[in-house]
């Protein structure tokens, strides 16, 4: 349970501890105590560990993104956001199954994370779209593991459902943590 009183994402994190990219590499990586100063930092920090990990292995292509979310799933608990869901389909809406639906601030906050873009992006517009005809003033982010994709979407974001882009190891991800 996070240290923060009245969140407990407890069942989250124990799906994400059953995922075999924890029980592999995460597990000995304290990702519950492990210091740092910035969302961005732990990130950094953790991707690092994870991209050493994966230079000496031929792994799925799921693998990335499943790091990417037990990371993010962790860094979530630790600044005190209460999950709501996780990899699970939004009531009242088909098809559509978020990476992390959080509340904040009385609205509902949907994650969507990438590692890398090519025409993913579009199932993140896509779920934006389902999501916001049954909860309209839900806040839908797109976060991506790549400095240049965030870039290139920026010119797209006034065109989508999405509210906006953000590069997960930076100064402006850290600024929307905060504001979680």
């Amino acid at each position: 349970m996070s240290a923060i009183k009245g969140v407990n994402n407890l069942p989250f994190l124990t799906r994400l501890k059953n995922r075999n990219i924890y029980q592999d590499l995460f597990q000995k990586h304290n990702l519950e105590t492990r210091p740092y100063k910035r969302p961005q930092d732990y990130v950094d920090d953790l991707w690092n560990i994870y991209e050493t990990y994966a230079s000496s292995r031929n792994l799925n292509n799921n693998v990335p993104g499943s790091a990417l979310e037990v990371i993010v799933g962790f860094l979530l608990d630790r600044e005190g956001i209460q999950i709501e869901r996780m990899d699970e389909l939004v009531p009242n809406v088909r098809f559509a199954k978020p990476d992390f639906l959080i509340r904040s601030n009385g609205i509902h906050v949907v994650l969507s994370l990438k590692t890398s873009l090519r025409e993913r992006w579009k199932q993140a517009d896509w779920e934006a779209i389902r999501i916001k005809k049954n909860y309209p003033q839900t806040k839908n982010y797109l976060i991506v593991n790549s400095k240049q994709d965030a870039k290139s979407m920026k010119s797209k974001i006034p065109h989508l459902d999405l509210e906006d882009c953000f590069y997960i190891r930076s100064n402006k991800f850290d600024v929307l943590i905060q504001s979680l």
